[in-house]
């Protein structure tokens, strides 16, 4: 059957014998499925768009595709139609903004601080509501950065509530701002795909978001031995929990172990919901997740395929 299908997550590999082949996912109407090109006659890059003769096959019990006589969409290609094959989820950052606005000015009594995180927002505004969370797993959409600051920033509210001594002002700036070096460590090839700039090669977002939160600690005139940024950019260096999850250190504070487990929460939850999204069988499980280490139940979001409904 003949299909137009979007490449993402494309990898070049070699067969036992040394053939090169291409191993990818292909979206069609917002789901993916695994896919293989043989015979490479096109050279291909993540984000383009392919009409194929497809037919399907599985390997180790799971669908795939098998794409033959391709040939890359020159022509362009409508955002709307590329929002359609690759799913694309739309979020208005705008309003996300002002919601954080609004919780930084009812939680936020330290003026320095609140000085600090307005100052970043308002220098990166335009890169902070389009920006992706991530190059695929969770958030990996324009917004997803801003979607998953905002949803970190929520469960830190709520946690911190149940605990003494936690010092608000650092829990939310650290929430606010522990994903804000993404706007300089990835970027867009186009509307949805997402890569490495040499800045993330480099330093990664947490050393470049500390990075960024020093030098705004600087304009705003205060001493760069402040132990508030100290524990802000702690906060930020340490969010991913562990050394060898990309932290160059581990949580030595409350409000750091809150803010690690918080975007622990959001971003796992972020990758079942992508799981979801875009699986294309028939069963109550999607494929093995290899980043959970498990299938997700679909259970009753098997209502909306039923019916026809996108999400």
């Amino acid at each position: 059957m003949n299909k137009r299908v979007g490449v993402r997550d494309l990898a070049k590999k070699k067969t036992k014998t040394k053939k090169e082949y291409y191993d990818f996912k292909a979206f069609v109407d917002g789901k993916a499925t695994s896919a293989k090109i043989w015979d490479i006659s096109q050279v291909l890059k993540n984000g383009d768009i392919i009409d194929c003769e497809v037919t399907e096959d599985s390997y180790k019990g799971k669908k795939q595709f098998i794409a033959r006589d391709y040939s890359i969409v020159t022509e362009s290609v409508e955002k709307e139609e590329r929002a359609t094959i690759f799913g694309v989820v739309e979020v208005s950052g705008e309003d996300l903004l002002s919601e954080i606005a609004n919780i930084v000015k009812k939680n936020v009594k330290d003026t320095i601080v609140q000085n600090l995180i307005i100052g970043m927002l308002s220098e990166n505004e335009q890169s902070f509501i389009s920006s992706v969370a991530a190059r695929s797993n969770h958030h990996n959409y324009k917004g997803g950065l801003i979607s998953h600051t905002l949803n970190v920033l929520k469960i830190c509210l709520e946690v911190g509530k149940l605990y003494e001594n936690i010092n608000m002002d650092i829990l939310v700036a650290g929430a606010i701002l522990h994903d804000i070096g993404k706007i300089k460590t990835y970027t867009h090839i186009n509307e949805d795909t997402i890569e490495y700039t040499e800045r993330g090669h480099f330093y990664e977002h947490l050393v470049y978001g500390s990075m960024m939160v020093r030098d705004c600690w600087k304009t705003i005139g205060e001493a760069e031995d402040d132990i508030r940024l100290s524990l802000i950019s702690h906060c930020i260096l340490s969010h991913h929990g562990e050394r060898e999850w990309g932290s160059p250190v581990k949580p030595v504070c409350k409000e750091a172990q809150i803010l690690h487990l918080a975007d622990m929460i959001d971003s796992r939850i972020g990758i079942m919901d992508s799981q979801v999204r875009e699986y294309d069988g028939e069963n109550n499980f999607t494929d093995m997740c290899y980043n959970l280490g498990s299938s997700i139940y679909i259970g009753e979001n098997n209502v909306w395929r039923v019916c026809g409904i996108r999400r």
